[in-house]
């Protein structure tokens, strides 16, 4: 009997040693990071670092750091790096191989879960500006993963949204801007700024008259046949239209269309002879478009750079001053014309006369302008001579035109165009015979000019200006092309 209880305590004390040897080992692998929070800044570095726990006695232990589908074998328990946007699962696997064994066992770690991102979003919009009160804001995040948004609209309190775009309705005219990021990432807000404009450019028209001291915005009606309108406007324009129509006892006549007028031209001479317009297409002339005595309403509208448009309108009358026999006026008459020969060129002589002009600068004029003074000195005189290619100008004479002053004149000749300038400085000068001419021009040209038809005129770009440079109107400048026929030889051989 004692025997068979010796025998149950050897085994017993066999099978506890047996199972003691075979026990598996208990290790804790405890992964972690310096990240702070499950979200971290792309392009932050964020340190791993993990440790293995054990009292059982290992004699080798290696590591594996699984970042989601890569896998970095190591031998350190700490591993730095950068990382680019995504969604990140991290884990260690820990392989250690005890002393009384030959193989490794596999122990894993906890895992962290992560995104790596940014707070800040792309606008789709380019557009700096719209033409509407209503506005659609969108936008993507930089790192392209999925986030719910926080939005500000012009420094108003953050919204959230999950969507990708808001939408403004009802804006004002103005600047605005909106400010967005991503919730998850709390950073500084992209900012994309922008102007609401539903209205056309404001327009201010200026013109030469008398009844308005400060030239303002309202109807005019000048002393005389001309009439300079000007405009202004409240910002670029990059399109503008003109149209003039009548006020008669019928009704309210449409004289143009919605005239294409050049943007980089600010003004229109208005007169009952000659209007020249700046088109887009080009320049024209319209001869006798507006009459004495007649009152027109003149229209201007202008478009932005978005198309929005306004349009203005002033009235204007253009009424006589003078008499037709006193009708102070600058324009070309033919002197002499000679044929050319094959010995000699033939010659044209041209006069720009000026009737009734010192007449009219002197006498004394009861009001007052911006544009002329109460006696009106004439100081400086400009106008230009165009001509017909095959003509050249070969001498230019200025006579003596306003007595008692230093006559100071010049030209410069472009090839199909003279400028004639003329000054009267207030020196001491003994003239006293004085006459209508302005100045004389000489053309030269060759036999084969012989009977042609050639084409003069004063250009439409002159100067009349008084002692303190301000313009003197009331003063017809005839700006009509002509045709002139040249002379021929008579009883050539045959």
């Amino acid at each position: 009997m004692k025997r068979i209880s010796f025998m149950l305590v050897l085994l017993a004390a066999l099978v506890l040693l047996v199972t003691s040897c075979f026990k598996p080992p208990f290790v804790v692998v405890t992964l972690s990071s310096d990240a702070g929070s499950n979200t971290v800044l792309a392009g932050t570095t964020i340190t791993f670092s993990w440790k293995f726990e054990t009292a059982d006695d290992f004699k080798e232990v290696v590591y594996k750091l699984h970042i989601n589908d890569n896998i970095l074998e190591l031998q350190t328990t700490e591993y730095a790096t950068e990382l680019v946007a995504g969604n990140y699962k991290v884990w260690v696997e820990a392989l250690g191989k005890l002393a009384i064994e030959s193989g490794f066992r596999t122990f894993n770690s906890n895992e962290l879960e992560f995104i790596v991102g940014s707070p800040s979003v792309i606008f789709d919009n380019t557009q700096a500006a719209y033409a509407s009160k209503d506005v659609t804001v969108s936008w993507k995040p930089v790192d392209e993963l999925t986030h719910t948004y926080l939005y500000s609209v012009d420094g108003a309190a953050f919204v959230e949204t999950d969507a990708l775009k808001v939408d403004l309705k009802n804006l004002v005219d103005g600047t605005h801007f909106v400010q967005v990021k991503t919730k998850e990432f709390n950073g500084l807000p992209n900012k994309y700024v922008f102007k609401v404009d539903t209205t056309g450019p404001s327009i201010t028209i200026f013109g030469s008259d008398r009844y308005n001291g400060g030239l303002g915005d309202g109807d005019f009606r000048p002393f005389g046949r001309y009439l300079f309108a000007s405009w202004q406007f409240s910002e670029p324009a990059v399109k503008v239209e003109i149209r003039l129509r009548e006020t008669t006892e019928e009704g309210y006549p449409w004289i143009t269309d919605w005239l294409d007028w050049d943007p980089t031209v600010t003004g229109i001479l208005l007169n009952d002879e000659l209007v020249t317009l700046y088109l887009t297409e080009g320049t024209f002339m319209m001869p006798y478009m507006l009459e004495l005595g007649h009152t027109y309403l003149l229209y201007v509208r202008a478009y932005d750079e978005l198309g929005n448009n306004k349009y203005t309108y002033v009235s204007f009358k253009l009424e006589d001053r003078y008499t037709g026999e006193d009708k102070p006026e600058i324009f070309i008459a033919p002197i002499t014309a000679r044929p050319a020969t094959d010995e000699e060129d033939g010659s044209l002589v041209i006069a720009i006369v000026a009737p009734n002009v010192k007449e009219y600068i002197d006498k004394i004029k009861e009001y007052f302008a911006p544009d002329n003074t109460r006696n009106g000195e004439l100081m400086y005189l400009q106008n230009s001579l165009l001509y017909s290619q095959g003509l050249t100008v070969t001498q230019v004479f200025f006579p003596d035109f306003i007595p008692d002053k230093k006559n100071v004149s010049n030209f410069v000749d472009f090839g199909d165009e003279i400028v004639l300038v003329r000054g009267f400085v207030n020196e001491p000068a003994e003239i006293e015979e004085v006459g209508e001419v302005v100045a004389f021009v000489e053309f030269g040209f060759g036999p084969e000019m012989n009977g042609q038809e050639v084409s003069l005129g004063l250009g439409t770009d002159y100067f009349i200006r008084d002692g303190v440079n301000r313009t003197i109107d009331g003063i017809v400048v005839d700006n009509f092309i002509y045709g002139l026929d040249l002379p021929e030889i008579v009883g050539a051989e045959m």
